[in-house]
């Protein structure tokens, strides 16, 4: 028999129906109600996982087996083992199976327990998850994937498929993507690592970083730097307010920062940088160059296209290297206040 004097209460009931198992447990520790939940779903690989209206971090991580495993851990808000028992069994409710869909279904239940979930599910598996607040974190699924928050950092790695992530205050890291990539976040940083498709970043207040993406990149920040390593296809980076780093580019770039300098190395096709308030810097460009600021020099070494350089405060440096005269090979030098050097090829 229970009572409020006792320090560790607990009830476990076990269902095996319908190919499920069901486990529950409550607790009490350090003076608060701990509610345990276990499910596991027998499914097929292809099915659909749905996480929505909850408030709290999710672990998803792929395994080998024909099931969904939900694992949560609630710390409730409460004071009466009465009201604990009542919360537990709304928290069970919540989960539920059709065919081969698992889904979680909050309520109101954020207001009275601070909640945890790790979920193990099939590799080849489409995942939806919208959550008010909370950390996410994915391992090792491919599919369809749609992974949001409003309050939280979102981590992916080894993933495939179409990955969709977004929070409005947190970070967000994805490395190792089979697929393309669509990121956003009102207040944090961006950070990817080998993407094999098409990325989008956006941020409006953080900085970007990325490292070897396969195809177009896209990358857009109102408050924070910019560092792209490696881009296989097309890239366009935007910042209002902070420096534009671009270390290998298979394709065209288009960089352009309001208050800060625009580096750019190794550029496969044309290049368009300007800066309202730095320098710009470049070199080795197989393309056209179009190149200004309003507040600092232009230098690039190793140019193999057209150029127009333009600056109202600063310095111009410019070698061509061309060897093909049948390209376009005109050149724009202009400065206000500043030198203009030009460096050509004997034979030009």
């Amino acid at each position: 028999m229970f009572t409020s004097r006792r320090k560790f209460g607990w009830v476990i009931v076990m269902l095996l129906l319908a190919g499920s198992l069901y486990a529950q447990n409550l607790t009490e520790q350090n003076g608060r109600y701990v509610a345990e939940i276990s499910k596991t779903f027998a499914v097929t690989s292809g099915g659909t996982l749905s996480v929505r209206g909850i408030s709290g971090d999710v672990k998803l991580t792929a395994w080998d087996k024909a099931s969904v495993e939900i694992r949560e851990t609630a710390r409730l808000k409460v004071f009466t083992r009465a009201e604990a028992e009542e919360i537990l069994q709304r928290l069970e409710g919540e989960i539920s199976q059709n065919g081969n869909q698992v889904g979680i279904d909050g309520g109101d239940e954020w207001e009275w327990a601070d909640r945890q979930l790790e979920i193990s599910l099939p590799t080849q598996f489409t995942v939806m998850l919208r959550i008010s607040d909370g950390d996410v974190t994915l391992r090792g699924v491919s599919g369809s994937l749609e992974l949001r928050t409003s309050h939280g950092d979102v981590e992916v790695v080894d993933a495939g498929g179409t990955l969709d992530i977004h929070t409005s205050a947190g970070n967000l890291e994805v490395l190792n993507l089979k697929g393309r990539l669509d990121a956003k976040t009102s207040g944090g940083n961006i950070r990817i690592a080998n993407v094999t498709e098409d990325a989008m970043l956006n941020t409006s207040g953080g900085n970007i970083r990325v490292n070897d993406v396969q195809k177009a990149l896209s990358a857009r920040t109102s408050g924070g730097e910019i560092e792209i390593r490696n881009a296989g296809g097309n890239v366009e980076a935007r910042t209002s307010g902070g420096n534009i780093s671009l270390m290998s580019c298979a394709g065209d770039a288009v960089l352009r920062t309001s208050g800060g300098d625009i580096d750019a190395e190794t550029i496969a096709g044309n290049l368009e940088a300007k800066t309202s308030g730095g320098e710009v810097n470049g070199n080795n460009i197989a393309g056209r160059v179009d190149a200004a600021t309003s507040g600092g020099d232009i230098n690039f070494r190793n140019v193999r296209g057209a150029v127009r350089a333009a600056t109202s405060a600063g310095d111009v440096e410019v070698e061509i290297t061309l060897a093909d005269f049948k390209q376009d090979h005109r050149i724009y030098l202009e400065s206000s206040s500043g030198s203009i050097r030009l460096y050509l090829p004997e034979k030009m």
